[in-house]
């Protein structure tokens, strides 16, 4: 059963299940822990038929099949895969966007999908947005030693008042597209990390030049009994010019069967309201 987070404003929390909390003093976390999927926002699964390339969701009780979009991919350490129910012209989006990342060894998965025309007024709405991180074998964890993971991330930055502007807005959801560096010491029992080379591209107009976003740092934190972690951010903002709130999370669990990859979530609340600006950043990552 997969662990559940929900949303309050632009931050994480886990629902009913206690969350990735501080290791109890004198309680290492060396040790197996089993396979483990945590889902944030919707509840819904990316189901991947490797015959036809497509994936399908499940979206107020009816099967949406999206279809590989070469635009939206991108290849590199982790390769970004991108699937839509279509791809419309310049100006115009397709209804359902969705993302999946593997690890190389195939140990660790992150997925997200959204309804490009979803609407809400202080946060994502629960069937606007979801995604999942899962590790998907026995992870066995040192007592000692460190180690470097690198990887990459997506994450799907709105529109005021919007996840992403309805599909015949001409300017419409960016994407943020960036780099994952996470530093784990098994001795001490912490991992820290970092989101660079951020670059949002626009999504509905073809060969847009992307625009740089700062750096988010990951914050160090504690790593739980279970192998989860959960800090703030700091950092990330889409608007470096500019004086505004940006706060954010972050959540995730080491995985892979040396405990040398991660999944996890970030939601970032971009807040420049004093210049009109407010947006709301999730995304997912893999690293390795």
């Amino acid at each position: 059963m997969p662990s559940r987070f929900t949303y309050l404003g632009s931050f994480l929390l886990i629902a009913g299940c206690g969350g990735a909390s501080t290791s109890p003093a004198n309680v290492p976390i060396a040790g197996t822990k089993p396979p483990v999927t945590h889902v944030v926002g919707s509840d819904t699964a990316l189901n991947y038929d490797a015959a036809t390339n497509t994936v399908t969701i499940k979206f107020s009780d009816r099967d949406v099949v999206l279809s590989a979009d070469a635009f939206r991919s991108q290849t590199g350490i982790i390769d970004i895969e991108a699937f839509s129910d279509g791809l419309m012209p310049a100006g115009s989006l397709p209804d359902f966007v969705a993302f999946r990342m593997n690890s190389s060894s195939g140990q660790t998965s992150a997925e997200m999908y959204m309804k490009t025309s979803s609407t809400f007024t202080t946060s994502p709405s629960d069937d606007s947005f979801g995604s999942r991180y899962a590790r998907h074998t026995n992870t066995e964890i040192p007592t000692s030693g460190t180690a470097t993971m690198h990887g990459r991330y997506i994450g799907a930055l709105s529109q005021t008042g919007r996840l992403i502007p309805a599909n015949n807005q001409t300017v419409s959801y960016w994407a943020i597209y960036g780099d994952v560096e996470l530093t784990v010491d098994f001795a001490e029992e912490s991992i820290s990390g970092l989101i660079s080379n951020r670059q949002a591209i626009t999504q509905s107009v073809l060969g847009s030049a992307p625009t740089i976003v700062d750096d988010l740092v990951l914050t160090k934190t504690d790593i739980a009994n279970d192998g989860s972690y959960s800090a703030a951010t700091s950092g990330g903002g889409y608007r470096p010019s500019s004086t505004g709130n940006v706060t954010g999370t972050y959540t995730g669990i080491i995985s892979g069967a040396n405990a040398t990859e991660s999944a996890g979530a970030v939601a970032v609340f971009h807040d420049y309201s004093t210049s009109g600006h407010r947006r709301w950043e999730n995304g997912v990552y893999v690293a390795q």
